[in-house]
């Protein structure tokens, strides 16, 4: 035991002269000056002293305290309404009461708040050796049973990053007896966003249990993480939803053709090519029946907003031998007798035979 608070039903006082229950001898005033009440927290400055003499004994060797110091004060700045002066004053007392060098430890709440990563509760772990629980009941001895579960969560979820079209990785570091293991899992946004999937993903991917926490602490946090979140360098563009249309439009392309003669679209509806301006002018019509054919049906209003947003395509009111010939046009790179560049695939252009240019 480190300190006891004795107050409440259950608990009793003595004073001088009373008779010691066990060694049977009168108790006296060691020193006696007056008996006055408490004026500050008593509750909050006993857990105070406990912890800071926890965190002492617990204290680790050379080469471990710094990063120890740095982690007492990224907890108190991200649980506590504490101020940097305040952590400052605390931290180094408890490097001084360690025996350690106070002046390199004496700023610990006024440096750590401003650098953007903040050691916490999964660094004292394994700095020292105990347990999450055990260290969260450290710091539960100043009342941040709520902010410490926050805490142990967000430094369980290390960050996230994006691998593809609503894929998302997010990296664990999980504790195991005395030992914190790096994991991967793979989500996408729905669960992400969802607390009980995110939570039933990390147990059955990575055998990852995280502590409850409240629906607004949890949200908070993953708008966090998702925000500050990466792409992937082996990044799946294949799976973005734009580029599978820009597929689909340059599988069409190529089943139907792209002919230099307009005739082609005027009469049979298909892909034709100017190539005094490099454009591409489409039938939507026919176009959607080719989608259709390969089982891909979508609300017209729908199509006409990918074909706006992502082919970037206009809707064009042009002429055939003065009749009129709507399509809509996009635009491509010059080609070189054989083929034209759009979004960077190419596009073989066929004869007004039908056949392709030699």
């Amino acid at each position: 035991m480190i300190c006891e608070l004795r107050t409440g039903r259950g608990r009793y006082t003595i004073v001088p002269e009373s008779l010691h229950s066990k060694s049977k001898t009168n108790v006296r005033w060691e020193k006696y000056q007056e008996i006055r009440e408490y004026e500050g927290n008593l509750s909050l400055d006993v857990g105070k002293v406990a912890l800071s003499a926890a965190l002492t004994i617990i204290y680790p060797g050379q080469g471990k305290r710094d990063e120890y110091c740095t982690a007492i004060a990224g907890i108190l700045l991200k649980n506590s309404d504490w101020t940097e002066e305040q952590i400052d004053l605390f931290v180094s007392r408890i490097a001084e009461a360690a025996n350690d060098d106070v002046k390199e430890r004496s700023k610990k709440g006024t440096t750590t708040s401003k650098t953007d990563r903040k050691f916490g509760v999964n660094k004292i772990s394994e700095l020292t050796g105990y347990s999450h629980r055990s260290i969260q009941g450290l710091f539960n001895w100043i009342g941040i049973f709520q902010e410490m579960t926050n805490q142990i969560s967000n430094d369980m979820i290390e960050k996230i990053v994006e691998y593809g079209a609503d894929r998302y990785y997010v990296y664990l570091n999980v504790p195991e007896k005395d030992q914190i293991f790096k994991r991967r899992i793979i989500v996408n946004g729905t669960t992400l966003m969802n607390q009980k999937l995110f939570y039933e993903a990390a147990m059955s991917q990575a055998r990852a249990w995280l502590p409850r926490q409240k629906a607004k602490d949890f949200e908070t946090m993953m708008v966090a993480k998702f925000n500050a979140r990466e792409k992937s360098k082996d990044y799946v563009k294949e799976a973005e939803e734009d580029y599978k249309f820009k597929r689909m439009f340059l599988d069409y392309l190529d089943t139907k053709g792209v002919y230099t003669d307009k005739e082609q679209l005027f009469i049979h509806k298909l892909p034709y090519y100017n190539p005094k301006n490099s454009t591409i002018e489409f039938d939507l019509n026919n176009f959607e029946k080719e989608l259709a054919k390969i089982k891909v049906n979508m609300a017209r209003v729908d199509l006409v907003i990918k074909v706006q947003n992502i082919l970037k395509a206009e809707n064009y009111h042009g002429k055939y031998q003065e009749k009129s010939c709507a399509s809509w046009k996009i635009q491509g790179e010059k080609f070189d007798s054989k083929k034209i560049i759009w979004e960077g695939e190419s596009v073989v252009v066929e004869n007004q035979a039908g056949k392709k240019d030699e």
